[in-house]
């Protein structure tokens, strides 16, 4: 059986009328580093022991979905309470965790729904602290930025897109593709707003949904693409990336649609005119936790 290392803070008690005690001489409990982003500032209560759990319920939250699949394999994907601060259980906050997934498991942070423009690309709310419905965290419908997406280091993210299946475009499927990449937080990555450009090519990008169109030319793919994308890839007539007319991904400047895929048809878009509204999601893995369990 593992054990994990847990931040313990324990409060000092004075007994009136008495001497001040001698220190101890046996071993101190100090703060463990679970990995947290840099930019997390969560209050921790000194009253209050934290020990890992089966994320049930807020009192016995588990560290990380990571750890949770690692000390808890009986367990199917579902929601499940997380606390990687430690201290308070008002530090808990409510994940999905997919724990069947064979290059899992995998952390559900984000969610958007491209018929809105919550999620458009210049909008604060991608790197602001600011959650929405927090409580939503099950894939689907809707829209949903967790507590997750401020405090979870990552190695690995996976971005899915769904388009309704009574929609020419769709089948009601969420299909993924995964990107390497290490942050500290997905809020701290989307605060530099840095481009990481990726390689997985237009095949890949274009299988996230049945039916697309996109222009020839450009093809830059990543995160923060040319500062117009989030996630995704951009295509042009063009031989550059000057004035992308097509695009595949999440968070797009174009109001027409935020997540999906947009086209152009007379500027060469390859299957016409697109204006396909799909639902993303995003995904986080952390490779380095289970670093982090003791023998």
């Amino acid at each position: 059986m593992k054990r994990f290392a847990t931040g313990l803070l324990l409060s000092a008690v004075t007994l009136a009328c008495q001497e001040p005690a001698e220190p101890p001489s046996g071993p101190v409990a100090s703060v463990i580093d679970t990995g947290v982003g840099a930019d997390v500032a969560a209050a921790l209560d000194a009253s209050v022991v934290h020990l890992p759990g089966a994320g049930e319920r807020p009192e016995d939250a588990a560290l990380s979905c990571e750890v949770l699949a690692q000390e808890h394999p009986e367990l199917a994907s579902d929601a499940y309470w997380l606390n990687p601060v430690g201290g308070s259980t008002d530090n808990a906050f409510l994940a999905y965790c997919d724990l069947d997934a064979d290059d899992g498991p995998w952390t559900l942070i984000l969610k958007v729904d491209g018929h809105e423009t919550t999620f458009k690309y210049d909008e604060a709310i991608w790197y602001n602290s600011v959650l929405l419905n927090e409580d939503e965290v099950a894939p689907g419908p809707g829209q949903m930025k967790n507590a997750g997406y401020l405090q979870l280091p990552f190695t690995d993210l996976r971005v899915g897109l769904r388009v309704d299946e009574d929609a020419e475009e769709g089948d009601g499927t969420t299909r993924y593709l995964t990107l390497r990449y290490e942050a500290s937080s997905m809020r701290q990555l989307m605060v530099r707003g840095d481009e990481h450009l990726t390689e997985l090519g237009r095949d890949r990008w274009r299988s996230l949904i049945p039916l697309t169109s996109l222009q020839p030319n450009c093809n830059a793919e990543g995160i923060n693409v040319r500062h117009r994308l989030r996630f995704g890839i951009l295509g042009n007539e063009q031989n550059d990336c000057h004035t992308p007319d097509s695009f595949i991904g999440i968070g797009s400047d174009r109001d027409q649609v935020i997540t999906g895929n947009f086209a152009v048809g007379r500027w060469q878009s390859d299957n016409g005119d697109r204006r396909t509204k799909a639902y993303g999601e995003i995904w986080v893995k952390n490779a380095a936790a289970l670093e982090r369990v003791l023998p």
